[in-house]
């Protein structure tokens, strides 16, 4: 089991490392926007299905907290985001994203059913951080994964 794991964990930061490498970008932000539905839990002798990319519109503001939006309960969905909006770039067909920005703090959102979507946090209540430094394009994956179970 934990082979297997390590196994996904590389891959997935090697498809990772992959689609930034052709993004032609020298600074910013890139990634890939999958989405995980169905059962998701690990069972013996069965591999959980790959995350599939998608196509959708991808949501760079200013760093973002909590505070700074309206949330729909407890989920990952927001109805209205109170900063700055800094650029929306659109992902393949495969998910990968890119955006070249200039350096500082960002919060990425995607849109799932005309609401906002975010489901990683740090330690501050931001959403969804990318920090970009000068020269560098910083990795942030999305995956959507209101639809499936754990």
């Amino acid at each position: 089991m934990k082979r297997l794991i390590t196994s996904t964990i590389f891959f997935i930061l090697l498809v990772a490392c992959v689609a930034v490498s052709k993004m032609n970008i020298t600074q910013g932000i890139g990634g890939r926007v999958t989405r995980a539905t169905g059962n998701q839990m690990p069972a013996p002798g069965q591999q959980k299905p790959a995350a599939q990319g998608i196509s959708t519109t991808v949501y760079i503001y200013q760093l973002t907290n909590v505070k700074q939006t309206i949330r729909k309960n407890q989920s990952p969905f927001y109805t209205t985001i109170t900063t700055q909006q800094v650029m929306q770039v659109q992902s393949d067909n495969d998910g990968v994203f890119k955006a070249e920005v200039p350096p500082g703090d960002y919060s990425i959102f995607v849109k799932v059913n005309n609401m906002y979507y975010a489901n990683r946090f740090d330690e501050e209540n931001n959403i969804a951080p990318v920090k970009v430094v000068k020269g560098q394009v910083s990795i942030s994956d999305m995956v959507i994964n209101n639809e499936a179970s754990y």
